[in-house]
């Protein structure tokens, strides 16, 4: 940091801590890029022996402790009990301090829950396609955004999200947000309950979700808004209050 002459980051919350220790450079906020990518829903229940109107909820990426996945697992025990015929995906290396077979049998969720491993590209996409809900909790932050998450919005999933670090600056209009601490387990339960009964309210947040990744966060835009602020950085026309480097002008093609 003291050594750059200008810095990019994902968030203003990760702007703000690098303001708090001393950065005085030119900081860009540009988002995490994000592909729109596309997949067969049904195809991939097919493959994956999903009936098609079983509510599919997934988990994705490193399964970490921090992730939330104890309360996640929790909250879907008590899904069950309202939707008997909901069904959970893990999809992701198992980190080895998170003891993920024996609470899944601990829970009585073993005919229920299915823990993939490692999946490659094409499978994880497919998987996260045939999902009804994506949760991407975690807790605590070091100001991380996730690949995961903007590959679920680009897939117009309705996505949970936890309300804590960059994570809180999404548009509410994208993704549920649900807070740390106190009360998280129910809150994500009412939320599946609540996408699981009233489908067609998670479809529409995914499609808010997709339209606003085309829009914001695509890999050509993001990509112009790099070379923008390294050009201003390189002339020293880049001024250290500098906080959001706007859309280009020009069209992406």
């Amino acid at each position: 940091m003291a050594r750059s002459r200008g810095l990019i980051v994902h968030s203003r919350f990760v702007e703000a801590q690098l303001r708090t220790r001393g950065c005085h450079a030119p900081i860009a906020v540009i988002p995490h890029g994000a592909w729109l990518p596309e997949a067969d829903r049904l195809a991939w229940r097919t493959r994956l022996g999903i009936a098609e109107n079983a509510p599919l909820i997934g988990m994705f990426g490193f399964l970490k402790p921090y992730k939330r996945i104890a309360e996640s697992l929790r909250a879907f025990r008590r899904l069950r009990r309202v939707v008997p015929e909901a069904r959970l995906i893990l999809a992701g290396d198992v980190h080895p301090d998170l003891p993920l077979a024996s609470m899944i049998r601990s829970l009585d969720l073993s005919d229920s829950v299915r823990v993939t491993g490692f999946v490659d590209a094409e499978e994880f996409t497919g998987c996260m396609a045939a999902c009804d809900i994506v949760l991407n909790l975690r807790f605590p932050t070091v100001g991380e955004n996730s690949g995961t998450l903007m590959r679920a919005l680009g897939l117009g999933r309705p996505v949970l999200v936890s309300n804590i670090g960059s994570f809180s600056e999404l548009p509410e209009e994208i993704c549920a947000k649900v807070p740390v601490g106190s009360g998280e387990e129910d809150c994500i339960f009412e939320y599946l309950n609540l996408f699981t009964s009233r489908p067609e309210l998670g479809r529409e947040l995914g499609a808010r979700a997709r339209r606003w990744v085309a829009r914001e966060c695509s890999w050509e835009l993001v990509a112009h808004r790099y070379v923008d602020f390294l050009a201003e950085v390189a002339a020293g026309r880049a001024r250290p209050s500098k906080t959001v480097v706007p859309s280009p002008a020009v069209a992406v093609n």
